[in-house]
């Protein structure tokens, strides 16, 4: 079976273990909208793909029964309950041949928005440690220790300016050192992942109005159970995690 996009394009790794919440499942109408067969063969590939570190996985109706315990009549039923009610994305690939059971691949809305946010966290907390590691000592050699003929340069105050760099951020005469990005920590990952779906969710069906919560109840539900999780996710940031 081939899985999507490697962990270095997506700056993650596999962890051992996964927040896990509940309403993600029981909550997602898409999710409960399918029958068992297709409700469990999902719940399977969620699994694999939060063990795998990646939001899709890649496979065809025999490598998908495998992966399932499923005959291929059963995957067939599977897939079709996938494209009706879309509890995830179905992407066809090259190469299906006339018979139309070629290779496809599901992708995971959520994981999707939670590697994009957590890659993002890792390629910040990578460009703080570079700015940690220069205030250190590490940083390339200053215009003082060059000679004459180089092409560095220095600020109208004359403060000395770092080749390649930026000059430092004076206070009253004073130079002091460029504060890094703050960091974001895996809670705030979190919560900004969910506060994305929660806001997918309230613009699709335009909750600004009471009528589509009544005429929506389960996503409704869902989306205040977002809300509530973020809420929380936010107090136990403010309280240092």
């Amino acid at each position: 079976m081939t899985k999507g996009r490697s962990h270095e394009e997506q700056g993650i790794h596999k962890t051992p273990s996964e927040p896990v919440y509940p309403a993600d499942i029981l909550a997602d109408p898409a999710i409960q909208a399918c029958p068992g067969l297709a409700r469990g063969a999902w719940l399977q590939t969620l699994m694999i793909l939060w063990r795998d570190g990646t939001d899709r996985i890649r496979g065809d109706v025999p490598t998908f029964g495998r992966l399932w315990g499923m005959t291929e009549e059963e995957v067939g039923q599977v897939i079709a309950a996938f494209r009706l009610h879309k509890p995830c994305e179905i992407l066809r690939c090259h190469g299906n041949g006339h018979n139309g059971h070629g290779p496809v691949t599901l992708v995971c809305r959520c994981l999707r928005r939670q590697l994009k946010a957590r890659a993002a966290a890792t390629k910040r907390k990578r460009a703080e440690r570079e700015r940690e590691a220069s205030r250190d000592g590490h940083a390339p050699v200053t215009a003082e220790k060059c000679p004459p003929s180089s092409s560095s340069s220095s600020s109208p105050s004359g403060t000395k300016v770092p080749m390649g760099g930026e000059p430092p951020v004076t206070d009253g005469g004073k130079s002091r050192a460029r504060r890094p990005a703050p960091f974001i920590s895996e809670l705030e990952v979190q919560r900004k992942a969910i506060l994305d779906e929660a806001n997918e969710l309230y613009a699709r069906y335009s909750f600004r109005d009471t009528q589509p919560r009544a005429s929506h109840p389960k996503e409704w539900e869902r989306y205040l159970n977002l809300k509530g999780r973020a809420k929380e996710l936010r107090s136990r940031i403010a309280d240092g995690g």
